[in-house]
């Protein structure tokens, strides 16, 4: 009898062991991205389910009900700075992400609650932050699993899609780079600037084509004196010539194609070449 109960109990500890070892893939497996755009981080944690043969949309996920946009708990979206959708502000935080998908328009709404399992228990309209429209449309390319993703980005502009099955959703977000990135620039330079910080405070206004004037008083301040830096005088050349200075731009082009073969950075040595040839 002893011996039995012994046997008994060695076997339920192995198929414990056994049962504790055991690994399956789980049916919509958790995802966390995280997305810099701009100066904009951009943070996404869902569960992704699969299409596996189902027909999804105006069947799997009905039309005209809200969905948790994914499965098991609310889909979650953080964003680091204020965003314009639509011309709506969404200002910088945690948010549950839900949707009322429809055949040609889908309702986008970030929500204030965001500890729900799925669904909240009670849809309360006070925890909206913001409820917007999107334009869905079918593509050729097949999506197994629902893929939340931040995309088509720029310095000023990304858009958050959503893609499963053959539909995408696109959400055009417009991002404050501009208004963030010049009030960091002047509190810089009015304090105890670098010549990389010159530098860097030139190159953004050249290439958002803001004030060129001031992106030359700039630059003149990160080249006084700095004999080594290549890269600075290229900049020179090209915000000399969208002013209309081509000799000027020749003169930096020129001193950064010398320091440049000096230093062995034939990049920089291609680029000066062809900028010389063509506005010589």
């Amino acid at each position: 009898m002893k011996k039995t109960i012994i046997t008994l109990l060695l076997s339920l500890s192995i198929s414990t062991f056994l049962y504790s070892q055991l690994r399956t893939p789980a049916p919509s497996p958790k995802t966390k991205i995280h997305q810099q755009a701009g100066l904009t981080d951009f943070t996404i944690e869902y569960a992704r389910p699969a299409k596996r043969g189902r027909a999804i949309f105006g069947n799997l996920v009905p039309y005209g009900e809200l969905w948790r946009t994914g499965a098991n708990e609310n889909t979650l979206i953080s964003v680091s700075e204020d965003i314009l959708l639509n011309e709506k502000k969404l200002t910088k935080g945690l948010y549950s992400l839900y949707t009322i998908p429809g055949k040609e328009k889908w309702e986008i709404i970030f929500y204030k609650s965001t500890d729900n399992w799925g669904l909240p228990a009670e849809f309360k309209e006070e925890m909206v932050v913001l409820r917007i429209q999107a334009t869905a449309k079918e593509i050729n390319h097949l999506e197994e699993s629902l893929s939340i993703y931040i995309g088509d980005i720029t310095n000023n502009f990304c858009s958050l899609n959503l893609h499963w099955d053959t539909t995408l959703v696109q959400i055009p977000i417009q991002l404050m780079t501009k208004e963030i990135a010049v009030a960091s620039i002047l509190k810089v330079l009015n304090s105890s600037p670098t010549t990389s910080d010159y530098y860097r405070a030139a190159q953004y206004y050249h290439e958002e084509k803001l004030e060129l004037s001031v992106a030359k008083s700039w630059i003149d301040t990160a080249t006084n004196g700095n004999t080594n830096a290549y890269w600075m005088y290229r900049l020179k050349s090209l915000i000399y010539k969208d002013l209309g200075d081509i000799p000027s731009a020749l003169k930096a082009a020129e001193t950064s194609l010398e320091i440049a073969e000096r230093a062995g950075n034939m990049d920089y040595v291609r680029m000066n070449n062809d900028f010389i040839a063509a506005n010589r």
